[in-house]
């Protein structure tokens, strides 16, 4: 799958210019715009006189906040100085993301009382019913699934949907569909017949997140279960053949 993924999906590296410095002024975004402007519609020569000025707005620009902090440390307010050369440096000051609960004190406690409190409907063994499940698919299953359809399920797959704890993510099952949907289509297969999933599939990320901006009890979060791409192909496909089957019956 590395190697499928290295071979086949484009990486690009993409500089972001921050627009939110301290020293930032209406002259450098003035310079900003023209520069867009140009490299949309002018010429190269224009682009390079609009690359120029935002060099010399820019040189002016932190003159002028260098001038003003130092003039706060001639006046000996260490305090603003300090503040304003930590901000044009980028050093910005750690916030904890940790949520105050008042009931527990680690973020080891919380994560599980939150798996204690939402697991509090799955108390019902239902070993039965999968069991009486399996038997009925065993004596009833008469579908196969196509070639076509596993590459047709992966094109139309969204790509900014999260991977599950495989890591297999949407931009690599759409971009190989091609390649991949012979060995997913044996897989599919393959598990329909024994009845079984890997292991993989079964298993999901957990993400909690509030409700509120300051959480207080437990039922303030919410949580999201990230599962196996993969898998929802499995069943998207297996939902649709099933309401064949009862469509035709």
């Amino acid at each position: 799958m590395t190697f499928c993924e290295s071979m086949i999906i484009h990486t690009k590296t993409v500089k972001v210019y921050c627009s939110n410095k301290p020293w930032m002024s209406k002259e450098v975004r003035a310079s900003l715009q023209r520069k867009k402007l140009s490299f949309n519609q002018g010429g190269p020569s224009a682009l390079n006189a609009a690359k120029r000025g935002l060099r010399v707005e820019i040189l002016r620009a932190t003159q002028k906040y260098r001038s003003r902090v130092e003039s706060k440390l001639a006046e000996k307010n260490l305090s603003s100085a300090w503040s304003g050369m930590k901000t044009s440096a980028g050093i910005q000051q750690i916030k904890s993301t940790y949520i105050t609960i008042d009931d527990f004190r680690s973020n080891c406690e919380l994560a599980n009382a939150l798996n204690k409190f939402h697991l509090r409907f799955e108390q019902f063994d239902f070993r039965e019913e999968v069991k009486s499940l399996r038997c009925y698919l065993k004596d009833n299953q008469h579908f196969v699934l196509e070639q076509r359809e596993v590459e047709k399920s992966s094109l139309s797959l969204k790509t900014k949907k999260s991977p599950g704890p495989d890591r297999i993510s949407g931009t690599l099952l759409k971009s190989c569909a091609k390649q991949l949907s012979s060995i997913f289509h044996y897989i599919f297969n393959v598990s329909l017949n024994q009845q079984s999933l890997p292991k993989l599939w079964k298993l999901a990320v957990i993400i909690s997140f509030p409700k509120v901006n300051r959480p207080k009890v437990l039922n303030d979060f919410k949580l999201v279960a990230l599962t196996s791409l993969l898998m929802k192909t499995f069943e998207k496909l297996v939902k649709s053949d099933f309401k064949g089957d009862s469509a035709c019956t």
